[in-house]
């Protein structure tokens, strides 16, 4: 994480209380495509580490300098440097095989509401598979709501399921019924994407649109540069609809966010 995702870490945090026994929050000094990356997100969370009744949180600054590829160039090297990042919270924790485990990624939030169903629909599964955890997409700015995009990659199961399957800690083809969190996706003013493109784990992908003309009219236009052939249905969400459809926690953290409404739209 860059920092960007300080708002939803937070309410991830806030929905998980009392619901899980142990919240790990990991920061890597390098990205996915190998570039080093300067540890910045502990004073920023520091009031929300510690214990807090039955649950536990801890903040881990995660040193991959033996392990990661540096300077990735292919998708093989990629997807090692973030399996790596993925798997790396294990050497922190005491986990058990059949303890049950979400991972989300720092844009992603599950609902308060989700953990109790999510985890008893791996609990008792008698094939121990992994679940996804389909979430509400949004793009850009927390009032896009992309209507088309069914997304789940963040997951629930057993820890022994989640480590040996394909993708480990990671995508499941059984989806869980239902929507139970939100994917705050891309929420970054124009230079924050641009510092993005050039180092997350789709650099190689999408490094013809780092230019500050083409995303800032991809924003304004809802529109998707990635991928011209994809169904980019953007919903423009008013103050009820956010009520209904986010976490409870953005009560209290939706100030994280004010910055992406300041063009007045």
């Amino acid at each position: 994480s860059m920092g960007w995702e300080i708002p939803t870490i937070r309410m991830s945090v806030l929905e998980a209380l009392g619901n899980v026994d142990e919240i790990l929050i990991l920061e890597h000094n390098f990205t996915h495509t190998g570039e080093e990356h300067l540890f910045g997100l502990r004073d920023d969370l520091r009031d929300v580490v510690g214990r807090f009744g039955d649950t536990i949180i801890n903040f881990v600054e995660v040193d991959l300098s033996r392990e990661i590829i540096r300077d990735a160039n292919s998708s093989a090297d990629l997807h090692y440097n973030e399996r790596l990042m993925r798997g790396s919270f294990e050497q922190f924790t005491a986990l058990q095989g059949g303890d049950i485990v979400s991972c989300v990624d720092a844009d992603e939030v599950i609902f308060r509401h989700s953990f109790e169903s999510l985890s008893r629909l791996a609990r008792m599964d008698p094939f121990q598979r992994v679940w996804a955890i389909p979430m509400h997409q949004l793009y850009y700015r927390p009032d896009y709501l992309w209507t088309d995009c069914n997304f789940a990659s963040a997951v629930v199961g057993r820890a022994r399921s989640l480590r040996r399957g394909r993708n480990p800690w990671r995508d499941s083809r059984w989806k869980a019924r239902g929507v139970h969190g939100c994917h705050f996706s891309w929420h970054l003013t124009v230079d924050q994407m641009l510092t993005k493109l050039e180092m997350y784990s789709h650099a190689l992908d999408y490094g013809h649109l780092a230019s500050r003309d083409v995303l800032a009219d991809a924003i304004r236009s809802r529109t998707y540069p990635f991928d011209s052939e994809r169904d980019f249905t953007i919903r423009q969400l008013d103050e009820e609809d956010m009520k209904d459809i986010f976490p409870e926690s953005w009560a209290t953290e939706h100030e994280g966010f004010a910055h992406l409404f300041e063009d007045g739209s």
